[in-house]
């Protein structure tokens, strides 16, 4: 069961800090790969388009688009990293464009908006941490360990392109379609036999289309491990 998570949040989410990264060589365990995993601070206003942020990089086309215009990460989580791998963290350490204070993966629900700056973001998807963010840090298991918590951060996509800049708030507009960050990460990485509630996530109107498929392709595959099970029992 996944654990809550219980970070202290400020009363008003605010964007805490803005990070964009060039596609560069990356050494992930025994391979290097391109990556734009590590992100740079942006301490001046910046142009955030339907797209993402202007120079910012994705070296996958599974990273990025649409949907994924925009990878967010609650800095409230990064106390509790620096404390697990005894280690000091900061903004952007976990390859994020957004750094954010206030929106935490157990409040935000899918479709939620916000307007920041000039910008209209949307909450699309959970993000689902790869083996770059473990090459990252050299530790093979960090990506593992961030499912596992449920600190896994989550994507917008941009309604409204416009100038952002750290500091700037994240206003509410609208409050999402009844499903959190928390529970779709649930239904992925941990309660195997919910089928009902992966039927739900899938009809999530503001789920991005990739996210869906993954369900869709999770769904048929637990329901044909429980169907062999009781053909066997």
């Amino acid at each position: 069961m996944t654990r809550r998570i219980r970070e202290r949040t400020p009363e008003d989410p605010r964007l805490a800090s803005v990070q964009v990264g060039r596609v560069k060589p990356l050494q992930a365990g025994p391979r290097v790969v391109s990556s734009a995993f590590r992100k740079r601070p942006v301490r001046e206003p910046i142009l955030l388009g339907r797209l993402g942020l202007a120079g910012d990089d994705q070296a996958a086309p599974t990273h990025g688009g649409p949907d994924k215009a925009v990878c967010a990460y609650a800095g409230e989580h990064y106390p509790y990293w620096q404390g697990r791998l005894a280690r000091q963290m900061g903004t952007g350490d976990f390859g994020e464009n957004f750094t954010t204070l206030g929106l935490l993966e157990s409040e935000l629900q899918i479709g939620a908006s916000f307007a920041v700056g000039e910008a209209v973001v949307q909450v699309s998807q959970p993000r689902a941490p790869c083996f770059k963010l473990s090459g990252r840090h050299g530790l093979p298991r960090l990506a593992v360990w961030v499912r596992q918590t449920g600190r896994t951060g989550y994507y917008f996509r941009v309604l409204q392109e416009g100038i952002v800049e750290a500091g700037h708030p994240l206003v509410a507009l609208e409050g999402g379609d009844g499903i959190t960050i928390a529970e779709l990460n649930r239904l992925c990485f941990h309660d195997r036999r919910d089928l009902a509630g992966l039927d739900r996530a899938i009809e999530l109107q503001a789920l991005s289309e990739a996210f869906r498929a993954g369900l869709l392709r999770l769904r048929r595959r637990r329901a044909a491990a429980r169907a062999g099970a009781a053909v066997a029992a």
